[in-house]
This record gives structure tokens, sequence and C-alpha cells, in this order.
């Protein structure tokens, strides 16, 4: 547990040192430690998520829609097919209840741990989301999540 306080530490600071502090909810339970918060991309409400535990993997994961009408599903996945061939670390998936995520692991000893570089992930799939694929889902899409999310 030492080891995971001292990640969620470490993430914190630099959230902190670039300003995105601020946009994240801290929630922990059952010896995780979950950030949580939301980014506005062309009027949808997306759910970030930075899930910590005391592994050697971490999970960075954007939920930014869900299927406006599920006639519409074989497309999706021919997107998602084609999205997955192209990044190689940055996995695209629709679950079964419809919601479309995109989501990268970042790997490392708790020895290794570096905060920066996982901060750079979030921010790089947000990146990613925002000025290049979100495009080729949005008519296809509403809002990932409501006005009210639980932990």
């Amino acid at each position: 547990m030492e080891e995971l306080q001292k990640k969620k530490q470490l993430v914190q600071e630099e959230m902190k040192k670039i300003g995105i502090d601020k946009m994240f909810n801290i929630i922990e339970k059952n010896g995780v430690v979950l950030f949580r918060g939301f980014q506005e991309i062309k009027e949808n409400k997306c759910l970030i998520g930075v899930l910590l535990d005391e592994s050697i993997y971490t999970n960075v994961t954007i939920f930014f829609g869900r299927l406006k009408d599920s006639s519409k599903k074989e497309e999706v996945l021919e997107l998602v097919n084609e999205l997955n061939l192209s990044y190689k670390a940055n996995q695209f998936l629709i679950n079964e209840n419809n919601e479309l995520l995109v989501k990268t692991p970042y790997i490392a000893m708790a020895e290794d741990f570096n905060a920066e570089v996982l901060v750079l992930l979030v921010k790089e799939l947000c990146q990613i989301l925002i000025e290049k694929e979100y495009i080729k889902f949005e008519d296809m899409i509403i809002s990932a999540v409501e006005n009210t999310v639980t932990a």
C-alpha cells in the first residue's frame, strides 16, 4: 500500500506542476486510486480515468461517447478496428453497453514509476482524441457521461 500512496503523490505533484490537478477528483477504494476528470469535446462531456494500483499496470481510459443508434454498431466496429491498426499502444473499443472508449497502458515497476511520463500519456491521449479521432465518431454518438457520475 505504501507504493500506491507514493505513486498517487507523484501523480498529484506532476498534475499540479502542469496545472491540471484541479481537473481531477481522487477516489481511493479497495487498494486502488482513481484520478477522475472530465473533458469537453465539442459539447460532449468525456470522462477521463487514471487507475493506479500496486501492480505494474496503470491504465488511462477515456469514455468519449455512447452510440446513439445501435444499427451503427457495425460501422463503429469497422472504424475501431481501423484505428487499432493505426496506433501501437492506444486501443479504441466499444463495450457491451455501446460506450466508446480509448485507453492506453503505462507499465512500470514501482521503482521505475515516472509520473511525468504517465501524465504525458494522459495529455497525448486527450490530444489524439480531440484533434484527430473524435470527429470520426461525432455523428454517431451522444455524451459519454451524464451530469452526475458516482464513484
